[in-house]
């Protein structure tokens, strides 16, 4: 099927999720990061994207562009700051965009496969590339030998992320 121009489409838990191309938890999360990580600039001002160019404030940079001695504040991206928990097909983009993303389980074959090839990916070289732009980490905090699973595996991922702030 044919998705029409400014639509995206994903799969979660078995069904096509069709939906405007601008929402995504991709986009809802470089939104909160540039709302709560932009030096308290607003949303109308001047942004810096990763390439430094400037954007408007529409894409995943966001540092404020004002001088400090001589140098700009670093970039702020999903890469640099963000850490994110999911499961799912729906998650990837976001997952991917993120610096890292934790996964308490794995929730489809897909997103397995792509576990498995970023395991096989990462021992080949110490950064996965995706289009050009380093790929998010991805770790998995279910280990049912250790009885780490359901709850007590979203609290594993909650735990490390928060040993990581």
């Amino acid at each position: 099927v044919d998705i029409p121009e400014g639509l995206g489409c994903s799969t979660n838990l078995g069904c096509a999720d069709v939906y405007p191309i601008m929402s995504g938890k991709k986009n809802c999360a470089a939104y909160l990061l540039r709302r709560f990580l932009n030096h308290g600039k607003k949303e109308t001002d001047e942004y810096y994207n990763e390439n430094g160019e400037k954007d408007g404030g529409n894409d995943v940079g966001g540092a404020s562009n004002d001088v400090v001695d001589g140098e700009r504040p670093s970039m702020v991206s999903l890469e640099t700051h963000a850490t994110c928990m999911c499961d799912d097909d729906n998650d990837v983009e976001m997952a991917l965009a993120c610096r890292k993303a934790y996964l308490p389980s794995v929730g489809s074959e897909s997103v397995r496969n792509l576990v498995e090839s970023q395991k096989v990916s990462k021992t080949k070289s110490s950064t996965t590339i995706k289009g050009g732009r380093s790929q998010g980490t991805l770790v998995v905090t279910e280990d049912v030998t250790k009885g780490i699973v359901g709850s007590l595996a979203s609290e594993a991922a909650l735990e490390a992320i928060m040993s990581e702030l």
